[in-house]
């Protein structure tokens, strides 16, 4: 729609033949939408614009500038603030934080996206990559400081097979970091997979351990569902958490741990797995262990069932017994 209200404010847009854009605020919608079509009939008659308002000047605004801008607008004091950090960070080091966000055209974000499809980065990172930086040029745009928003182009996520590790891809993964002297890694993934914690989460969860009938439990405080859950563990992650290892480093962004899974993976030939793999290696288990899907649901902190379905299909498959179940009660 090329007019539109902005606050008290009514503002035409106008795109002419040659793609130049143009724009004017009315104190009326009828005065905005009647200054619309005198510049569609000059422009198509070849006559100057009326009261012409070029948007070709610049603002001036950096990338940095953008992306600061977003951030305050939209994620700082958020549950994922430092996800959002991370992302921000990422763009900041690929375009330059003091590019103008003027030069930002489509080939430049094609080409970011082809630099990260060559680094291993999967359709949902760069998708979500995508979405800060499209946010916060968008965000400029709203606010009359970038003329034209280049395109964005998504990308095909897969929606296949869910991939988890096996207890022998397990073991081996332990062996190796154990072998590697990487006891912090080894930990982490033992916690991960047991518990099926975010990595996020890894770094909040309350070690306090407390009793939970036969077992223990370990407090998971600010999931993502905006739910706490007291959460019990097994023997190998209780022996982690009662001997006092932290788990304070991010699996995924300390650089060390970084650079330490890639070459683990790389050297067990694992490369289409993540650190996101030892949640799903987690509510696998849960289901096809014979958990209820919405028990797993509650257990992974899912907000939507919908998540946990993806798992459903490796529940056992035994509807015979449903017989027995009706029998019973005929």
């Amino acid at each position: 729609m090329s007019v539109r209200l902005r606050g008290n404010r009514w503002q035409a847009y106008v795109t002419n033949k040659d793609g130049e854009r143009f724009r004017k605020s009315f104190s009326t919608n009828e005065e905005a939408t009647l200054w619309e079509a005198q510049v569609r009939h000059a422009d198509k008659a070849g006559l100057p614009i009326p009261m012409q308002v070029s948007l070709k000047q610049s603002s001036g605004m950096t990338l940095g500038d953008a992306l600061d801008n977003a951030n305050e607008m939209y994620w700082r004091g958020g549950k994922s603030e430092s996800e959002y950090a991370y992302k921000i960070n990422a763009i900041r080091r690929s375009f330059g934080p003091k590019s103008s966000i003027e030069d930002i055209n489509t080939n430049m974000v094609d080409d970011w996206i082809m630099r990260m499809k060559k680094n291993g980065s999967t359709g949902g990172t760069i998708n979500r990559h995508l979405a800060v930086l499209s946010r916060s040029m968008r965000l400029a745009y709203e606010q009359d400081r970038l003329t034209k928003l280049p395109k964005f182009r998504r990308q095909s996520e897969s929606r296949g097979k869910l991939r988890y590790f096996t207890k022998d891809e397990e073991q081996m993964i332990l062996l190796t970091l154990k072998s590697w002297g990487k006891d912090y890694l080894h930990d982490a993934v033992i916690v991960a997979c047991d518990t099926g914690m975010r990595a996020s989460e890894l770094l909040k969860f309350d070690s306090t351990l407390h009793k939970l009938g036969n077992r223990w439990g370990a407090y998971i405080p600010d999931r993502k569902n905006n739910s706490d859950l007291l959460l019990p563990i097994t023997t190998r992650v209780y022996d982690i958490i009662n001997s006092g290892r932290k788990l304070n480093k991010h699996p995924s962004k300390d650089s060390t741990c970084r650079r330490v899974w890639a070459r683990l993976r790389n050297h067990l030939h694992l490369e289409d797995c993540t650190w996101h793999t030892w949640r799903h290696t987690c509510a696998s288990r849960l289901v096809q262990g014979g958990m209820d899907i919405y028990r797993v649901k509650e257990w992974m902190g899912h907000s939507d069932i919908k998540m946990t379905m993806r798992y459903a299909h490796l529940a056992p498959k035994d509807i015979v017994s449903g017989c027995d179940i009706l029998e019973s009660v005929a």
